[in-house]
């Protein structure tokens, strides 16, 4: 599939892809979605329509260690956005976009 990505064996995937769908980058792209009345939350075509950064091993194994201390009760929801936003290659301005609508 075009834009399809594939991220290096040992990795958990689900840990991996919490990390991204509850990140405010996520949030901010289900509120464009939902709020032109597009789409409803967790519809198929919205998931076909996300493309994960490709990422080093060390960079999922970074991730998956983020949400695993999450899952743990640690408090490291802005070390997770932090990282999807770098994955991403945003900007502080939008960033500062993102996190004036979810926050």
């Amino acid at each position: 599939t075009t834009g399809e990505q594939h991220i290096t064996t040992g990795v958990d995937y689900v840990n991996l892809l919490c990390g991204f769908f509850n990140s405010y980058l996520f949030q901010y792209y289900m509120y464009l979605l939902i709020s032109k009345g597009s789409y409803a939350y967790g519809a198929k075509e919205i998931f076909e329509q996300i493309q994960i950064p490709k990422l080093s091993e060390n960079q999922a194994k970074e991730l998956e260690n983020l949400v695993q201390l999450e899952l743990n009760g640690e408090d490291v929801e802005e070390k997770i956005n932090s990282f999807v936003y770098s994955s991403y290659g945003l900007t502080k301005a939008e960033i500062s976009i993102i996190q004036g609508i979810t926050t």
